[in-house]
This record gives structure tokens, C-alpha cells and sequence, in this order.
């Protein structure tokens, strides 16, 4: 049964699977199913090696290669969904979760922000975030996030990264409280002092400035004194 981890009501969370025939190019496609309204699944298949395909939500889209089968198994994969406010955290938009029992070779992520364009700065900006150390079903990182390799289709409004195991995974433009001052993507210390040291004060300048300065006045860095000799006057003798 597939149900959404990352609520405390724990609701169906629809799937949609397609089983292709392994090889990496998603062409032939053997089997498909999907859950019904309680987040049921049954899919029968042969003994085989799959590239699959499963989308969550009709939203975002796991796709893991050369995952063999070929004993029954129950609840394979399992997900959580959550957005930026559910975790604490308002610059991210969404975030995805998840387990498996299944072996599989590498994988991708592709993750729709369409419902979140109003909350992006700069789509150039945005990026797939992992927690390597997330605690699947209560919403929290023993670590920190960090930053992954992202496509960013700004026309459709998705993002994917190459993934080599289940986790934790936010979409975002940077993330406060990650230990990297993000400056490349937006993030200040007015935003996050956290990751962002404020920027260096500059020291007052002292002594006189545009005037008839004192002989030892004190001038700003980088100006030195120019000293010139003082002329003399030779008055002729009468």
C-alpha cells in the first residue's frame, strides 16, 4: 500500500509504475499499474530485469535502471512528500522521501515546481538538495543538505538529478542553516546569518580630509603624504 509517510494522517499517496525492458532507454515497455484511491497495488510480473519507472502524485518521477526481480515482494518503495513550510524551512519549495528494498544500478529524480513559480527568485538559482541522514516519516536531517548536480527545465518547470539511493530530496534555490553561504544563488546574511557572515566593517576615516590638514593629520589608506621642499627666496643685496 502506498501511503504518504511524511503526513501524521498518513493519506494514500498515488503511484503510477512502469516496468521497461533494462537497458537504459525507457523504449519497451513490459508491464504498468498504479494504486487506486486507497493506495493499493497488486502488479503481477515475470522473473525479469527492469528499468523502472514510478510517478508520484502525477507530479515527480523516480526512474531506477537495471533493477532485477524475480521473487514477490511487498511494498517495494515507499514515499513521503512535504513542502518548505511543513519542514521549517520557507526557501525550500517541496521536498520527497523515500525507502526500497529494491536493488538497482543508478537512477534520476525529476521533481515539478510548477505549483511554487511564485516563490522562486531566479529559476537559474534552483537545485536538488539531499539529506543523506534523513529520518524517514518525521520530517527531520541528522546532517546537512547539500547541493546536487541539477537540470533546471524552465519551460515545464522540473528539475532532475542523477540519485544513487533513497532519501531525502528538496528542490530549492539555496538552503539556510547548511553550513555553505550560497552567495552564487541568492543567499545573503540578511537572509541567513546562520551560513552568511555579515560583511567587514569598514574603519571611520580620521584627521582632516579636503582641508588644510595639520602636520600630522592622519590620512585615509592607500593615500600617502606628498612632501615637497620648501622654496627659498634670495633677495639681492643692495
Amino acid at each position: 500500500q502506498s501511503l504518504d509517510y511524511e503526513k501524521s494522517t498518513r493519506p494514500a499517496l498515488p503511484l503510477e509504475f512502469k516496468f521497461y525492458e533494462y537497458g537504459g532507454t525507457l523504449s519497451n515497455l513490459l508491464y504498468s499499474g498504479q494504486t487506486d484511491a486507497v493506495g493499493m497495488y497488486n502488479i503481477t510480473l515475470n522473473a525479469y530485469t527492469f528499468d523502472i519507472s514510478i510517478t508520484i502524485n502525477s507530479k515527480d518521477k523516480v526512474t531506477l535502471y537495471t533493477v532485477p526481480i524475480s521473487t514477490d515482494v511487498y511494498n517495494p518503495v515507499v514515499f513521503g512528500t512535504f513542502s518548505g513550510d511543513e519542514y521549517g524551512h520557507k526557501e525550500i519549495l517541496k521536498g520527497i522521501s523515500g525507502e526500497t528494498i529494491l536493488n538497482f544500478s543508478s537512477g534520476t529524480l525529476t521533481m515539478d515546481y510548477s505549483d511554487y513559480t511564485s516563490k522562486v527568485s531566479n529559476a537559474d538559482n534552483l537545485a536538488i538538495y539531499v539529506c543523506h541522514n534523513w529520518v524517514f516519516g518525521s520530517l527531520t536531517c541528522n546532517g546537512n543538505w547539500t547541493r546536487l548536480g541539477t537540470t533546471v527545465d524552465k519551460i515545464n518547470k522540473l528539475v532532475s538529478t542523477n540519485i544513487s539511493s533513497f532519501s531525502a530530496y528538496v528542490i530549492a534555490e539555496y538552503i539556510c542553516g547548511n553550513g555553505v553561504c550560497e552567495t552564487a544563488y541568492g543567499e545573503s546574511n540578511a537572509i541567513c546569518p546562520q551560513d552568511c557572515a555579515p560583511p567587514p566593517t569598514v574603519p571611520p576615516v580620521t584627521g582632516a580630509v579636503g582641508g588644510v590638514g595639520g602636520v600630522g593629520a592622519a590620512l585615509p589608506p592607500g593615500f600617502e603624504r606628498e612632501v615637497r621642499p620648501v622654496p627659498t627666496l634670495v633677495m639681492p643685496s643692495s
